[in-house]
C-alpha cells in the first residue's frame, strides 16, 4: 500500500474511531429498578432528610431532592476498615427508583426533575436553572448490611458554583433507622 493510500484510509477511519472512542466513554443510563422501593429504604431517606432539616444543620427553605437515586458506589478503603466495614459483601441493587410521593407530607422538600417542565409553566431550561440555584440534593440507592442492622446511603448536594456530598450510615434501632457517626467521604468543592 502506498503513502497516499495509507493516507487516505487513515482520512476515512479517523472520524470511525473518534466516534467509538466517545461512544465508549459515554455511561449508559442505569437501568430503572423492577421493584419498588421497599419501606425499610423510604425510612432510610427520610431519617437522612429529619438529620438535614434539622435546626441544627442550619438549612432553611425549599429542599430539591432529584427524581431519580443513582447507583451507590464506594471507594476500597471505605469498605475495607472504614465506615462500610460491616456491609461485606456489598450488597448493591441492581437498578435505580424514581421517588414519586415518599415525601409528600415533608413540607420543605419538593422532589424534581430538571429535565422536565416545571410547574407553572417555566421552561424547563428556566426550571433548571431555579432548581439549581435553590440546590439540588441527590440520593444514591440505599443499601444494607448482611445482617439489615446498618443501611447507608451516599448523597450529593449541588448549587452552581460549590457542593458537598458523602456517606452517611444508619442503624436500626428498635425498628427506627438512626444515623450513626459513621460518615465517611464527606466533601466539599467549589467551581
Amino acid at each position: 500500500m502506498n503513502t497516499g493510500a495509507k493516507r487516505n484510509l487513515l482520512k476515512m477511519l479517523f472520524p470511525v474511531l473518534l466516534v467509538s472512542a466517545a461512544a465508549a466513554q459515554v455511561q449508559p443510563r442505569p437501568a430503572m429498578a423492577k421493584k419498588p422501593l421497599t419501606p425499610d429504604q423510604i425510612a432510610v431517606y427520610r431519617a437522612f432528610l429529619k438529620q438535614y432539616l434539622s435546626e441544627d444543620s442550619g438549612s432553611k427553605g425549599m429542599l430539591n431532592i432529584a427524581r431519580t437515586t443513582t447507583p451507590f458506589k464506594a471507594e476500597a478503603s471505605e469498605l475495607n476498615g472504614g465506615c462500610l466495614k460491616d456491609f461485606k459483601p456489598l450488597n448493591v441493587t441492581s437498578g435505580v427508583h424514581a421517588f414519586t410521593d415518599q415525601f409528600a407530607d415533608m413540607k420543605n422538600v419538593r422532589v424534581v426533575n430538571a429535565r422536565e417542565t416545571a410547574d407553572h409553566g417555566i421552561s424547563a431550561p428556566k426550571a433548571s436553572e431555579a432548581i439549581l440555584q435553590q440546590g439540588l440534593l441527590t440520593f444514591s440507592e440505599v443499601i444494607f448490611d448482611p445482617t439489615h442492622q446498618y443501611a447507608a446511603v451516599s448523597y450529593s448536594f449541588e448549587r452552581p458554583m460549590w457542593g458537598n456530598g458523602g456517606i452517611e450510615v444508619f442503624t436500626l434501632d428498635h425498628g427506627v433507622w438512626k444515623p450513626t457517626r459513621r460518615n465517611c467521604t464527606i466533601s466539599s468543592w467549589m467551581a
